[in-house]
């Protein structure tokens, strides 16, 4: 799973819109989250199973003005290891 979008960037993070932070968190944490949902239930029942997640580097650092995408990419990091 490498889904994401860093949209819109560039700007601080008190000036990201509500709608533009919900698409953002819904694409980038969402996404995988939906994967996981879908298979994991599955993969438990047959003992194994692999998903892989790519979070870039925003998921172990900060960049400045990329706040809903580090947020998002953080807490896919977060995600990944708490059902591993």
């Amino acid at each position: 799973n490498n889904a994401g979008i860093a949209a819109p960037s560039g700007r601080p993070a008190h000036e990201i819109t509500e709608a533009e932070w919900q698409l953002m968190i819904d694409v980038d944490l969402g996404g995988a989250w939906r994967a996981i949902r879908a298979v994991g239930g599955r993969m438990v029942a047959q003992g194994s199973g692999s998903i892989v997640n790519i979070a870039s580097t925003a998921g172990l650092v900060g960049y400045r003005h990329f706040a809903g995408y580090v947020a998002a990419k953080h807490g896919l990091v977060g995600l990944t290891k708490a059902v591993a």
